[in-house]
């Protein structure tokens, strides 16, 4: 059985690549993923919560944390043979859509101090990313060149594609972090609605947007908004 608490560990006391990609390739090499039942008018769909202020879903490594879960919330489904809800992992990304309608922005396993978290929109790429390619198989694409890292080179890039809403093209998507709000900026097409603008243009718009403090590179690297117009003078 793999060890998920140290991988995961591993990943918050010396945080990496190298630990990251080790953590999230046993996650997505799992045949299935363990959540509790929610029920909604479309059927069963992974409970969620709030957890530090965000609304995110609950996986987990192993069916009997899920069963666990669900009895320590007092989570109770009548009528059913069982409060746990497993689904491959190509089967949870379709469902990011749906869940992002009722709020949900995160993935977090295994709660307890050993709980890793992935950011709700980010997993169809991670699941790109990590998912073994079935036995006999080898990359065929060329290896991408390498993300941006660093604000410098964000700022460089040409172009930023800004996240926009599900309802409005025009209107970024943003994340409550308590009293701020967090805009998502990519440096190549994600798989979610966005816009393409030059940089200096992103940052004005999100200047006159009240409350948004924070902007969020590529599901990892976060910067202060005042922080990237210093810097884009």
């Amino acid at each position: 059985m793999t060890d998920f608490v140290g991988l995961s560990r591993a990943a918050r006391t010396l945080p990496g690549q190298d630990t990251q990609d080790r953590l999230w390739s046993a996650w997505f090499a799992l045949s299935v993923w363990h959540f509790v039942k929610a029920a909604s008018p479309v059927g069963w769909l992974p409970y969620s919560t709030h957890v530090q202020g965000q609304r995110c879903t609950l996986g987990f490594t192993v069916e009997d944390l899920a069963e666990e879960h669900a009895r320590r919330a007092g989570i109770a489904h009548r009528n059913v043979t069982s409060q746990v809800l497993s689904l491959a992992p190509d089967n949870v990304v379709r469902l990011v859509p749906k869940l992002q309608t009722y709020g949900v922005v995160g993935l977090v396993v295994d709660t307890g101090p050993d709980a890793f978290y992935a950011p709700l929109h980010a997993l169809p790429r991670m699941l790109d990313r990590y998912r073994p390619l079935p036995v006999g198989m080898s990359p065929v694409a060329p290896p991408r060149p390498a993300a941006p890292a660093t604000v410098d080179q964000f700022l460089a890039l040409p172009a930023w594609h800004l996240a926009t809403t599900q309802d409005d093209p025009n209107h970024p998507e943003l994340t409550a972090r308590g009293s701020e709000l967090v805009a998502h900026v990519y440096s190549t097409r994600a798989a979610r609605p966005t816009v393409t603008m030059a940089p200096r243009d992103v940052l004005a718009l999100l200047a006159d947007l009240e409350l948004v403090q924070r902007v969020c590179f590529d599901g990892g690297l976060e910067v202060e908004l005042v922080d990237l117009r210093l810097a884009d003078r």
